[in-house]
């Protein structure tokens, strides 16, 4: 059965749930921040002793306040929480943090070879994280989540072999996280509103063997409208920009045509609502693996600003850790995997901190991060 059929009907759910294992063996581990001064940018991450003098903790650590965009809030209380996935077992446990940064609670949130969270956005409304998930099979199932770690109501929404979860975010400006899907055979892409569970009709916006959506793009907003907008990429590296109502396409913008750098993530560096641009050169380049940030002013490049890495980091994440209004980025070492926070201001890093994982344990990404 088609996708558009699976939408269009909505019947249907999966025989079997995610699992909930029982995390043996975790515990709590500190680390301690690192200051930045002194650390020439283009050169700053390969200078972050990760090795020896600072071992990267088995688990995540539980002083770190960390925010993944669009925000996880696992109960709430509007301070943001972070969800760890074990790449072996493919568990996923939620930390919940207090105003302080430290670790209330932890939450098993599921999880196993068969079950992955594809994704995790607010579908109702109520200001509490739900949970997508992705079976082996590729049926996609959402968990309305409740304050209190319980589910609400769940409900099978598509997916199959072909078609699977793409991008997510409010297209509309209903506060509800609405999902576009993807062919993966002709790379069409379709969007559908949410409210809930309960997907709209799906509407066709684009997408073919040549073109697809940027998958660090996650609920980017150019204009500052509340709108989440889609920025697509080409196999011969021009990015475009759609501006979007609900699937609607106000308008478009060229953000770059070079095939030689890669979008490497979005967010409101300087806290004045339009998101900016990380790119990131790709190997085989003068300097590969470095990562350049672009403020902008809508569809425009207001300035940029050379900020580091190497091919072993690169920005794993876009966040907005200590809740000051503007977002801050997660690097992650590829051969520890260790991960690293620099706090922003607009592409001023002030601070950062190690925040734990390692070739286990890994923040789980953002939404519409999917493997080509």
């Amino acid at each position: 059965m088609s996708l558009v059929r699976h939408l269009a009907s909505c019947i249907g759910t999966p025989a079997t749930r995610p699992c909930l294992p029982h995390p043996s063996g975790c515990r709590r581990r500190r680390s301690r921040p690192l200051g930045i001064e002194g650390l020439e940018s283009r050169h700053a991450l390969s200078a972050v002793p990760l090795a020896a003098a600072d071992p990267v903790p088995a688990i995540p650590d539980a002083a770190a306040l960390v925010a993944l965009r669009p925000a996880v809030d696992l109960n709430g209380d509007s301070i943001v929480d972070a969800i760890w996935r074990n790449t072996a077992t493919g568990m996923n446990i939620g930390w919940l943090y207090d105003a302080t940064g430290t670790v209330t609670s932890t939450r098993l949130l599921g999880g196993d070879a068969t079950w992955a969270i594809e994704d995790v956005g607010d579908f109702n409304a109520d200001a509490v994280s739900d949970l997508v998930w992705r079976n082996t099979s590729g049926s996609t199932v959402i968990w309305l989540m409740q304050a209190d770690g319980a589910v609400a109501s769940a409900g099978f929404v598509g997916g199959d072999a072909t078609w699977r979860l793409e991008a997510s975010g409010d297209y509309d400006g209903d506060s509800r996280t609405d999902i576009v899907w993807r062919d993966s055979t002709g790379g069409v892409n379709v969007m559908c509103l949410m409210n809930g569970i309960t997907p709209a009709a799906p509407q066709m916006i684009g997408g073919d063997a040549l073109w697809r959506l940027a998958s660090t793009a996650a609920d980017y907003d150019s204009n500052a409208d509340g709108r989440t907008d889609l920025i697509w990429t080409s196999t011969v590296g021009k990015k475009v920009l759609h501006r979007m109502n609900g699937g609607t396409i106000l308008s478009a913008a060229l953000l770059s045509s070079d095939d030689n750098a890669d979008l490497a993530g979005t967010g409101d560096f300087n806290g004045d609502g339009k998101h900016d641009l990380l790119w990131r050169n790709t190997p085989g380049t003068e300097v590969p693996g470095i990562v350049v940030g672009w403020l902008m002013d809508d569809g425009t490049v207001v300035s940029l600003t050379v900020l580091g890495g190497d091919l072993s980091w690169a920005v794993n994440n876009t966040a907005d850790v200590n809740a000051d209004g503007k977002t801050d980025i997660l690097w992650r070492n590829a051969a520890t995997g260790g991960t690293v926070a620099w706090i922003m201001n607009a592409f001023t890093a002030t601070d950062h901190a190690v925040l734990g994982g390692d070739a286990t344990w890994a923040l789980l990404r953002r939404p519409g991060v999917h493997p080509a």
